[in-house]
């Protein structure tokens, strides 16, 4: 049985979160409006985002910011997911700084 790890980018992210807003926006990528490197990395993003929503760490609260995701859609022309974080995720993170390791 292998356990599941986080990545350095999902760090930054809960660590982000629990430091700063809580949530955050994400881009829902397009193929036929996003170039093939933007598209690729913004489905790297979606699946590490998928699995912090699996391990509990966030939750997905789109269907709570209907009003604000219409004026973002009107003025970007691309659809968004908001996602927040959990208290599980915000205890786990509270208190600590993401690092770039170099």
């Amino acid at each position: 049985m292998s356990f599941p790890q986080l990545n350095q980018s999902q760090v930054a992210t809960l660590s982000e979160m629990s430091n700063g807003t809580g949530a955050f926006v994400q881009a829902v990528p397009d193929p036929k409006k996003d170039l093939a490197a933007t598209y690729i990395e913004a489905m790297e993003a979606v699946r590490d985002n998928e699995q912090l929503v699996i391990l509990g760490l966030i939750k997905e609260i789109t269907d709570q910011c209907g009003e604000k995701l219409s004026e973002m859609y009107a003025a970007t022309g691309h659809l968004a997911r908001v996602f927040q974080i959990t208290e599980i995720g915000q205890k786990m993170f509270e208190g600590s700084k993401s690092s770039t390791v170099h």
